[in-house]
């Protein structure tokens, strides 16, 4: 039985403007416990501009010990940076009907930890991201009877493996 994006994306997606600060990306961030926030137009809010993950913030954000700073505890940030000077663009995303393998295959060929996914309407209907993909396995794993082996070529072919350099 295969398996697509629709049935393990994460559907509630929390937006950020572009022209956000990153403090307000990191409220977000952490209130919410997501390490990805798709950039809207500030115009605009149904039009996605970019993406901001946790690891350009981490990378924009000073470390202080121990001093309570501007935006977190123990960090500063330049407060004239915006959302949009640090977003990825384009953004890239999938058909919710895709295959879970063809996501897989994405998030590695391309070097990322999540893809939105699109409904039919061409709206955003949710996000994979790389927990996603780890919890749908560890799900599987669950379900195994005890003592049955596997093999991760059961997952992933060989050539697909070659294919993207590992």
């Amino acid at each position: 039985m295969e398996c697509h994006a629709n049935e393990i994306m994460t559907p509630r997606i929390i937006t950020i403007k572009a022209g956000d600060s990153l403090c307000n990306a990191h409220r977000l961030m952490t209130e919410n416990r997501i390490r990805h926030l798709p950039v809207v137009d500030d115009e605009d809010p149904t039009r996605i501009v970019g993406i901001l993950t946790d690891l350009e913030l981490q990378r924009a954000m000073k470390w202080h010990p121990g001093s309570p700073r501007n935006c977190a505890e123990g960090y500063d940030v330049d407060t004239d940076l915006r959302v949009r000077d640090l977003m990825h663009t384009p953004v890239l995303s999938v058909d919710e009907n895709l295959s879970l393998r063809d996501v897989a295959e994405t998030l590695l060929r391309e070097k990322i930890t999540g893809v939105l996914v699109m409904g039919p309407d061409h709206h955003i209907h949710g996000i994979v991201t790389t927990d996603d993909m780890l919890k749908f396995l560890l799900s599987r794993l669950d379900k195994d009877p005890a003592g049955e082996e596997w093999d991760a070529r059961d997952v992933v072919d060989e050539h697909f493996i070659e294919s993207i350099g590992y």
